[in-house]
């Protein structure tokens, strides 16, 4: 008797990115951890109890696990083979790393706390001034990396952005219409131009990703 073999259905783009972007953090936050306890170990000296050790190979683990499902689906981040559409994910990736530079550019002058972080996602929280011209210099650098991102396009990944672009402006209009209604009505807060920013954005971003790699 033959055994018949059953094909697995490929993985769509979506989750493949989905998977990379979220073992990715794993990895970033599993190594902090274990870097935290590595040094926290050092400054006690002495030995240390077996929950301890256990702590630390099951942090090491998540990582390792995490770090093979990056190689795993490590094609989806691939460059293509296009001369045009490689430089083009080539500014994605710097526009990436820019933003984390930033980051860490924020955590190193405002701190690391809860405190520190919340100057960010607040808009009337003051920042210092050399976070100020960090951030001011990462956008002017992300700002012209998406201008010539957005030269570089073909046709399918112009239709995934313009899809973000149309969704996100819809919202815009819903949001700040509506909220303001609410607010005139006595039923809201008056508009907060920062959170519909931000609502915005990440709706663009959302529609960009879910039409590109679905």
């Amino acid at each position: 008797m033959t055994r018949l073999e059953r094909d697995e259905p490929p993985t769509s783009g979506l989750v493949r990115i989905l998977i990379v972007v979220a073992a990715s953090l794993v990895v970033i936050f599993a190594l902090g951890v274990a870097a935290g306890m590595i040094s926290a170990a050092a400054s006690q000296g002495g030995s240390h109890s077996a929950t301890f050790y256990l702590i630390l190979v099951a942090v090491v683990a998540v990582a390792a696990g995490a770090i093979w499902l990056i190689f795993r689906n490590r094609a989806i981040v691939d460059l293509p083979a296009s001369p045009r559409m490689r430089k083009s994910r080539i500014i994605l990736y710097a526009s990436g790393v820019v933003g984390l530079v930033a980051g860490m550019a924020m955590v190193l002058f405002e701190g690391s706390d809860t405190a520190g972080w919340r100057t960010l996602f607040a808009s009337d929280e003051p920042i210092s001034p050399a976070a100020t011209l960090v951030l001011l210099a990462a956008l002017i650098g992300g700002f012209g990396l998406s201008i010539r991102w957005h030269m570089l396009l073909d046709e399918h990944e112009r239709a995934a952005y313009d899809f973000g672009a149309v969704v996100s402006i819809y919202l815009y209009f819903l949001l700040s219409a509506g909220w303001w209604l609410l607010a005139r009505g006595g039923f809201a807060a008056v508009p907060n131009g920062y959170v519909i920013f931000w609502v915005v954005m990440v709706t663009w971003l959302i529609g960009w990703v879910v039409r590109r790699y679905r």
